[in-house]
C-alpha cells in the first residue's frame, strides 16, 4: 500500500516547508508539525537564513506527472485522458505552488508568515494532487497501477531523503 506522504515528501522537500505528514495511500488526514516562530531548519525567524540559490524544483516540475508515470506504457486513449487530467489541474497547482514557494522565501528571510494560511494551502494542494493522481490512476489498467503505485513509493523514498524534515513512512 502506498503511503500519502510521497506528496507530502515531496511536496516538503522542493519548499521546505517544516512539518510531518503521514496517511494511508491517497486519502486525507494528516498532521502538521513544526514550530511557528521558526524556520525550516530550526533557525528562529530573526537568524532566518538568505533563500538558498538551489531552492528545489521549479513549480512546473512539480506539477510535471510524469515522473509517475516512469515505465507506464500508455495506450493513445490513456495518454489522452492523462493530458485532460493534467490540464484541469495544472491551471489549479501551478498558482499555489508559486505562492508556497514565496512564502518559504518570505520565512527564510524571516519575514512573517501566517502559518495556519500555508498550512491550509499546504493541505489545498494536497487535496489537488491526490485527487489527480486518483484520476489518473483510475486511467490505468492493473498492470499499469502496480508500476505506477511502484513509482509513487520510489519518489516519496527519495523526496523523504532530501527533505529538510524527514516525512514518516
Amino acid at each position: 500500500m502506498l503511503a500519502r506522504t510521497a506528496l507530502s515528501a515531496l511536496a516538503l522537500a522542493a519548499l521546505a516547508i517544516p512539518g510531518e505528514r503521514a496517511a494511508a495511500q491517497y486519502t486525507r488526514g494528516s498532521t502538521f508539525g513544526g514550530r511557528q516562530g521558526m524556520s525550516a531548519n530550526g533557525i528562529p525567524q530573526t537568524e532566518a537564513m538568505p533563500p538558498r540559490p538551489d531552492a528545489g524544483p521549479k513549480s512546473e516540475e512539480l506539477v510535471d506527472i510524469r515522473p509517475v508515470l516512469r515505465g507506464v506504457k500508455l495506450t493513445p486513449p490513456q495518454d489522452s485522458a492523462v493530458k485532460a487530467i493534467n490540464e484541469r489541474f495544472e491551471p489549479q497547482l501551478l498558482p499555489m505552488y508559486d505562492w508556497l514557494r514565496d512564502q518559504k522565501d518570505r520565512r527564510q528571510r524571516g519575514q512573517d508568515v501566517d502559518m495556519a494560511l500555508v498550512q491550509r494551502r499546504f493541505d489545498r494542494v494536497t487535496t489537488l494532487r491526490l485527487q489527480q493522481l486518483n484520476e489518473i490512476r483510475a486511467v490505468l489498467n492493473p498492470v499499469q497501477q502496480q508500476r505506477f503505485d511502484k513509482n509513487v513509493e520510489e519518489d516519496r523514498k527519495r523526496a523523504a531523503e532530501t527533505a529538510p524534515v524527514k516525512a514518516r513512512p
